[in-house]
């Protein structure tokens, strides 16, 4: 039997399918085991619940907006498109390269904190590791996305399971004995004097829950990518908000940040070590690492699905838009590309020798996390802009919701780059360095728009405007070959 396959396979995700593609994305092990533990030593700050319930606020703000231009503008590459329709066809391919370099920048960064994990527990060096777990993201990157589904909900629902446990610990067997709600009050982060460190840090544990919308021309509905946009923020804050209570719980609120702070202590998984036996330890160490690739998988989908659709519409050469498949509808060549991106990138700081955690994870996770707040709050202003021009009413969802998540969001942009020196000791320089390289993607977005205008510009006008139901739709079981 032969397909031909028009498209990206449309109505294979369901709620549940994007949600864990949302979810893997931001990695909550990872979370848990690396932010909430920086957080807890780098600010010296116990009430960290409180500032993952804010920013879950502020994002489900940002959500009421870019949900609303979804519904209107469907195109898998999200930010692009919603920013070409709003702002005109040069904001859309500026915004375009400010996603590829953020999307690619979190990949390698993860590349690159697998990789010392790896290392420190069996050996090794790092980048041997990181270019091995390289190979299986490539191999399972150009397979069905319902396969990658499938390798995804196997890994959460385990890495969920082990973190259920060290919160089941923290809460209902507390140090000393008495479980502190000291933690929960916002009073204690307001007054702590490292509100801009946290929100830093934090800002960076939701990253991927936009990607939700990169996945809309292959969903069941548009119901679904609602259900599961919310659905992500909601779980994700109050997860990593029980969580972090339950962790400082576990060791005492008057010890987790000393404790935090010692390399050797190992958290969590000293925790789950001594309450449940070394071997469902040595579990949660394994499920850091499957965590982390479940992220990578979720990244590399998504690099993959801007560069088909940007070659789509002849933003990239044409050849750029290929798919394949068994079923069709996989987009190879974008995945092919992102992975020589992620292999030179990798290659780069291998050469350079420089530290896989410090350097690697820490610049590039940050450049990540300062671009995809900077497309957050242009596209939240984008979505008043769109409905404005079209003379429809605003009201809550089109006006009000976005004018209050650009605003909170760029307190948070703003937060980040000044406090970037609870973040690395070298903020002096990357304070400056990071948004720089933002604002360079961007200017070369701009540059290359104002080309393919003078070169060619009826592909010019289209951009954004890609035609992906017409692509997307399967063919008719009376045209297959049987």
């Amino acid at each position: 039997m032969a397909l031909t396959h028009r498209g990206l396979s449309q109505r294979s995700l369901g709620a549940a399918d994007l949600m864990i593609f949302g979810i893997s994305a931001s990695c909550p092990m990872a979370v848990l085991a690396g932010a909430v533990v920086a957080m807890f030593a780098a600010t010296g700050v116990v009430a960290l619940s409180p500032s993952f319930i804010l920013l879950g606020a502020a994002l489900a703000l940002f959500a009421v907006g870019f949900l609303a231009i979804s519904r209107d503008v469907t195109n898998a590459a999200s930010f692009y498109a919603f920013l070409a329709r709003s702002m005109g066809p040069g904001a859309g391919i500026a915004g375009a390269a400010v996603s590829l370099l953020s999307y690619s920048s979190v990949q390698v960064a993860l590349y690159g904190l697998i990789g010392a994990t790896l290392a420190g527990t069996y050996g090794g060096t790092w980048w041997v590791w990181a270019f091995a777990v390289w190979l299986a993201v490539a191999v399972i990157g150009v397979l069905h996305i319902a396969v990658n589904t499938r390798v995804l909900g196997v890994i959460l629902m385990a890495e969920i399971a082990v973190i259920l446990l060290v919160d089941y610990t923290g809460l209902l067997n507390p140090a000393g004995g008495q479980l502190d709600a000291t933690p929960l009050l916002p009073s204690s982060l307001l007054t702590s004097g490292s509100l801009g460190g946290v929100l830093a840090f934090g800002i960076a544990s939701f990253i991927g829950i936009e990607s939700i919308a990169v996945y809309r021309e292959e969903a069941v509905s548009y119901r679904s990518v609602k259900l599961a946009m919310y659905g992500t923020i909601g779980f994700l804050g109050l997860f990593y908000a029980i969580s972090s209570w339950a962790l400082a719980s576990a060791i005492g609120t008057d010890k987790i940040v000393d404790t935090a702070r010692d390399p050797s202590a190992n958290l969590p998984f000293s925790i789950l070590g001594e309450q449940y036996g070394q071997i469902v330890g040595a579990i949660g160490q394994v499920l850091l690492v499957t965590g982390l690739f479940a992220a990578l998988l979720s990244f590399h989908q998504v690099v993959a699905r801007y560069i088909y659709s940007l070659a789509r519409e002849g933003v990239l050469p044409a050849n750029l838009g290929t798919l394949g498949g068994t079923h069709g509808g996989v987009p190879i060549a974008g995945s092919l590309v992102q992975t020589v991106v992620a292999a030179v990138g990798l290659a780069i700081f291998a050469v350079a020798g420089a530290d896989p955690i410090a350097v690697l994870f820490t610049w590039l996770s940050e450049l990540a996390a300062l671009g995809i707040l900077i497309l957050m709050i242009f596209t939240s202003i984008g979505v008043i802009r769109y409905y404005w021009l079209r003379d429809e009413r605003l009201g809550f969802e089109r006006g009000v919701a976005p004018v209050c998540s650009a605003i909170a969001l760029t307190a948070v942009l703003v937060i980040s780059i000044v406090n970037m020196d609870s973040i690395t000791a070298d903020a002096a320089t990357l304070r400056w360095v990071l948004p720089g390289l933002v604002l360079v993607a961007a200017a070369v977005g701009a540059l290359a728009a104002q080309r393919l205008r003078a070169r060619s510009p009826v592909v010019y006008a289209g951009v954004g405007r890609g035609e992906p139901l017409a692509l997307a739709v399967p063919e008719p079981l009376a045209d297959l070959e049987l």
